[in-house]
């Protein structure tokens, strides 16, 4: 037995060698099939299908804050709040909070880092593990305790000692190290390195500011739902006591934002749908691989029909040809299977180094990989695709007399088989078209987020991020006084035009308001759309280039004199006022205790750069020029790159313990579309493969149909037929299944494009002028493939092409 199968290996072997060609073809295309659809695969198990990289990480909740009128909410609780669910909710083994922000980390060169004050619980809840060295935070531990990530201690730490008890330096306090957590620790955010104490009093009135994110677990046997309805009955008694706000109750939801079953992250939805839609798109790339593998496989067995009648007519069993089929088809599909493995493994790496940052939140997607279990299933079905198309041409070897197989190998090509081939190039010409249709949206989508006008003058602006060390500058005054400094610099630098203090600078949104706004005292209220809140300087309007249409912008004295004064951009304008000038009209955000807001100006409308944020209307607040909130300076001058290295001079001259993040705006909205673009690059990559599959799949199957029609042509070009009518007979033949797939296509095309509505920026899923496109550009691939091999056909001399038959 092992003996008979050796020699079936051996000579599938030699019958695989003698046409290179074909089993490059059939290896090539399965594998890469393969490799597409396990990389994306595989990224989408380690983010979405996989629980957390916690212990029991499916248990984990997110605590939210919603109103309870329900417009809106928040995912921030109080200290308070905590308090009380730590002590009442036994719908919870563990309930936590942290909060994040960016420090300087002192040292020989200030620079960012992003730290979390965590509760003492946090880190052994969600690191599942002690630390690498030392230990994890105490109830009773003092403030100055600091925990890093290992990595954030061989940027700064000698490694020749051990961290534990050395101090480092954040936000101009001395801490000492604690305990040290593994580089692959992602919690609450992928780039978060060191965790320090909550250092607040509990019978402090911070108790009552809404300020941290908390974490549970729900406990044994606790569904979502139960710790849902827990939560609902715990918030009367919260907000009578005062715990909790009058408008606000507690909910939860999933801890991991692409498994959520509520609507709480515009991004994370716009990236689960990304994903799933790269998903469907390698999936079609594998059927048009499995469609063109097919294709060859049966033009093989057409060939092999003369050597298998022979060998029937020696007395071969049917079983014993089929095992030989088999077997040649084991050893090409376990190959492409064990190539596709390979470059799959590649291609996750290449992924993941390309992901822009901080794309996953806290998933350790660096250490995303192709698991055994993926490899197992996608090896096996490559084999059992492979096995399938074998047994067809055993099944008519079984079927067919001997006498029946000599005498069709002079006959035509039509019948089943050529219908077949036909059916399965129209599937993958339909497939290509809807991947092509899918990726020139996005590639438009992208184009007009790139090219359209923001509202303001990205070309001349730069934004300076300062961040100061709250010990040495504690107060609003301080930090008033710095900025101050730094503004009269920055305004005395000879290239500067312009500058202006903001929250903050576009791309970032500003603040956003979730309730509907009530218009003046008539009741009336706007429409569900969110509402973007920025605070800007007098000057910033001057400076972001952006134009006044009505009334005045701001002036020195609104933000005391006047805090009330708002001015709104001009499509706000028209949709809460169409019937004339808002200015003078009164707005209230929709809460309790709200202060009305008195209109004093209209500006241009500012487009969002940012197309992970929905549309909205946009409102503008004075800046406290004397609040605690330090804000951003915005610099317009004629050449911002060249500024850079004066602007980050000017701030270390004041204070070099200070961080100045200087960035151009085509930097920052470059950074920002770098997630839009990674889908597109993904996208049309997918389907330019799937273009090119497809028109092989075309090209495979005429120039097989011209060779096996030889005779017939030679015998027409011997009767006086022309080349190009030959060539044109051959045409018409492409030109039909190209027909038919395009039919199919566009339909299908109308149904996925539809799909993808949320990832699209100011075009429409069924652009007309996309489709025109990408059927042009597959029918002209179609039809090139069809004339090579028709072309071929009229350079044969009618008198060899006779002799052949």
């Amino acid at each position: 037995m092992i003996h008979t199968l050796l020699h079936d290996v051996r000579y599938a072997v030699r019958a695989l060698t003698k046409s290179p060609g074909y089993s490059g073809l059939v290896l090539g295309t399965m594998a890469l099939g393969i490799a597409a659809t396990t990389a994306v695969y595989s990224v989408i198990d380690g983010v979405i299908l996989r629980p957390l990289p916690f212990p029991e990480g499916d248990r984990f909740v997110q605590l939210l804050r919603p109103r309870t009128d329900g417009q809106g909410g928040d995912t921030r609780i109080s200290a308070g709040t905590l308090r009380a669910l730590q002590d009442t909710a036994s719908a919870f083994d563990a309930v936590e909070a942290w909060e994040s922000r960016r420090v300087v980390l002192g040292g020989a060169e200030s620079r960012l880092v992003m730290v979390a004050r965590a509760s003492p619980g946090l880190l052994p809840l969600v690191g599942g593990r002690p630390p690498m060295e030392g230990r994890t935070f105490r109830a009773d531990d003092p403030s100055d305790l600091v925990v890093v990530r290992e990595d954030l201690w061989s940027q700064v730490g000698d490694p020749r000692l051990s961290p534990i008890g050395q101090r480092v330096t954040l936000d101009g306090r001395s801490y000492q190290i604690a305990g040290v957590m593994p580089a692959s620790f992602r919690y609450p955010s992928a780039d978060t390195q060191a965790w320090v104490p909550f250092d607040w009093n509990p019978a402090a009135p911070a108790l009552d500011t809404d300020y941290l994110a908390a974490v549970a677990r729900l406990a044994p046997g606790v569904s979502l739902t139960q710790g849902r309805q827990q939560l609902a009955g715990l918030s009367p008694g919260l907000r009578d006591n005062g715990t909790l706000k009058p408008d606000f109750g507690l909910d939860l939801d999933a801890l991991n934002p692409f498994r959520t079953d509520r609507s709480r992250s515009f991004s994370a939805g716009r990236i689960r749908l990304t994903l799933y839609l790269l998903l469907g798109t390698v999936a079609f790339v594998l059927l048009i691989c499995c469609a063109n593998s097919a294709n060859l496989m049966l033009a093989r067995a057409v060939t092999r029909e003369r050597e298998i009648a022979v060998r029937r007519a020696l007395g071969a069993s049917v079983f014993r040809i089929g095992r030989q089929i088999v077997t040649e088809a084991l050893l090409l599909s376990g190959a492409a299977g064990l190539l596709g493995a390979g470059l799959a493994i590649a291609a996750v790496r290449t992924l993941v180094l390309f992901m822009p940052p901080g794309l996953f939140w806290f998933h350790d997607i660096d250490r995303t990989a192709v698991s055994g279990r993926t490899l197992v299933v996608v090896i096996g079905l490559s084999i059992a695709t492979g096995v399938a198309t074998a047994l067809v041409p055993t099944f008519r070897a079984a079927r067919t007399t001997v006498s029946v197989a000599f005498s069709s190998l002079r006959g035509s090509v039509g019948g089943p088989r050529r219908q077949l081939r036909g059916s399965l190039v129209i599937a993958e010409v339909s497939l290509a078209l809807m991947l092509l249709a899918g990726a020139g949206l996005l590639i438009r989508s992208f184009v007009s987020l790139q090219t359209m006008d923001p509202g303001f003058d990205i070309a001349q602006l730069a934004v300076i991020d300062p961040r100061l060390p709250t010990a040495r500058y504690p107060t609003p005054a301080a930090r008033t006084r710095f900025i101050d400094e730094l503004t009269e610099r920055v305004a005395r630098t000879p290239a500067v035009l312009a500058t202006a203090r903001a929250g903050c600078a576009p791309p970032c949104v500003g603040s956003i308001y979730s309730a509907p706004m009530h218009l003046d005292e008539a009741g009336a209220t706007t429409g569900e759309s969110p509402v973007f809140n920025r605070e800007v300087s007098p000057t910033y309007f001057a400076a972001m280039g952006i134009p006044l249409i009505a009334g005045r912008t701001f002036v020195p004295a609104d933000d005391v004199a006047d805090p009330t004064a708002l001015i709104v951009s001009e499509a706000t304008s028209n949709a809460w006022w169409p019937e004339g000038s808002p200015v003078g009209r009164r707005v209230q955000p929709g809460w309790n205790g709200a202060p009305w807001f008195t209109v004093v100006g209209v500006v241009g409308d500012v487009r969002q750069v940012n197309p992970d944020m929905p549309a909205g209307f946009q409102v503008y607040h004075p800046f406290a020029a004397e609040g605690a909130r330090l804000g951003q300076l915005v610099v317009r001058t004629a050449s911002p790159l060249s500024l850079i290295s004066t602007l980050r001079a000017e701030a270390r001259a004041i204070d070099p313990g200070v961080f100045a993040g200087i960035s151009t705006m085509s930097q920052l909205t470059s950074e920002v579309h770098a997630r839009s673009w990674f889908g597109v690059w993904l996208m049309t990559t997918f389907a330019g493969l799937g273009l090119v599959l497809a028109a092989g799949g075309i090209f495979a199957v005429v120039a097989y149909d011209v060779s096996r029609r030889t005779g017939e042509l030679g015998l027409r070009m011997a009767l006086g037929a022309a080349p190009h009518d030959v060539i044109t007979l051959v045409l018409l033949q492409g030109a039909r299944l190209m027909a038919g797939g395009v039919a199919l296509g566009l339909v299908g095309s109308f149904v996925v494009t539809r799909l993808m509505g949320g990832l699209l920026f100011d075009i429409e899923p069924t652009d007309p002028l996309t489709l025109t496109l990408a059927t042009a550009v597959l029918v002209g691939s179609g039809l090139l493939a069809t004339y090579l091999p028709a072309r071929r056909a009229t350079r044969v001399s009618p008198v060899v092409a006779l002799r052949s038959e």
